[in-house]
């Protein structure tokens, strides 16, 4: 999979002329999928083979085939395969479009599991224009379906007394603050108490709130970081393998490959062999 791994992701430049990202997703091993990140615009995920846990601002949610989840508006969240493979749609609603209409969702909270035959129903449709050969209608009716689905969304999952949810709490802001630390210094030296520093905290609180929030602890999760980082190098570009594992923050070769193999099922010069 090809994901923005581990911090805010940005979307605004992807949107163009539609108000939507679609991705069509296959996790083909197990324990495998994208890492805990956020974004502003609200991500729905349907599954449709397999089966997940993904983690949503601390709290874990089983998902199997027919599952049809919503993630929040700067709720950190991350997804790990139960079973190969594990297939989904994935779709990113851009907020700035839904303002236009007075549906700004930013400031609501809709519960995560959607059972709304109607709201399923709309999914459909907009994965089958997708899918679908583009035509003069296409942009104006997926423009028409996403604001029936949010407006769908708004009758049928949202939260009534949303007051408290959206008061972000100091553990998220705090787990947020380590991945922006860590997405800037990845290719340096990192340690736990330079990161104590930074936020001043304990190194018990600190590692224990965050391994709450991302389900990793915190060395676990930079160095699928730097391995996600480091596939990416790999694949679009020409620089030798010992180089690119000192970019991303591996000072020794060998360890880099152990670390490699233990994310991806395999070695690093794996990505370079012809297909």
């Amino acid at each position: 999979m090809e994901r923005d791994y581990g911090f805010f992701e940005e979307h605004l430049s992807k949107f163009n002329k539609i108000p939507l990202i679609y991705r069509f997703e296959v996790v083909s091993s197990l324990n495998n999928g994208f890492g805990a990140h956020w974004h502003p615009n609200i991500e729905l995920l349907y599954f449709i083979e397999g089966s997940a846990d993904v983690l949503i601002n601390s709290t874990y949610y089983a998902v199997h085939a027919g599952d049809f989840i919503i993630i929040n508006s700067n709720f950190i969240h991350k997804l790990i395969s139960k079973e190969a493979p594990t297939k989904y749609h994935c779709l990113i609603i851009d907020n700035n479009f839904c303002s236009q209409f007075f549906l700004d969702y930013t400031e609501s909270l809709f519960r995560p599991m959607i059972r709304s035959d109607q709201c399923q129903n709309i999914m459909q449709e907009v994965i089958y224009e997708f899918l679908g050969k583009p035509d003069t209608y296409r942009t104006d009716n997926l423009k028409d379906l996403t604001l029936l689905l949010i407006r769908n969304l708004f009758r049928y999952n949202k939260v009534d007394d949303d007051t408290n949810f959206l008061k972000e709490s100091s553990k998220i802001s705090l787990v947020k603050s380590i991945i922006d630390y860590i997405k800037k210094n990845y290719s340096q030296p990192i340690n736990i108490d330079s990161m104590c520093s930074v936020v001043c905290i304990s190194k018990y609180y600190l590692c224990r709130t965050f391994k709450s929030v991302t389900g990793q602890t915190i060395n676990n999760y930079i160095v699928d970081f730097r391995c996600q980082k480091a596939k990416i190098l790999l694949n679009n570009s020409n620089s030798p393998i010992k180089e690119i594992s000192y970019l991303c923050g591996f000072h020794d070769a060998a360890y880099f490959t152990k670390c490699y193999k233990k994310v991806f099922g395999y070695i690093p010069s794996h990505e370079r062999q012809p297909v």
